[in-house]
């Protein structure tokens, strides 16, 4: 199973993105620390 992150810099509609990939199957996290990006699959920056 793909697995990425979001990351929150407090700007975008993240909850749509986040919506939009969970319904094709992606497990999405949310993060809003740098330091926590490692280890994904994938990053996306709205």
């Amino acid at each position: 199973m793909t697995r990425v992150a979001i990351f929150d810099y407090g700007a975008g509609n993240i909850f749509s993105l986040k919506n939009a990939l969970e319904k094709q199957g992606v497990t999405v996290e949310v993060q809003t620390q740098v330091d926590k990006l490692k280890g994904y699959d994938g990053i996306f920056l709205p």
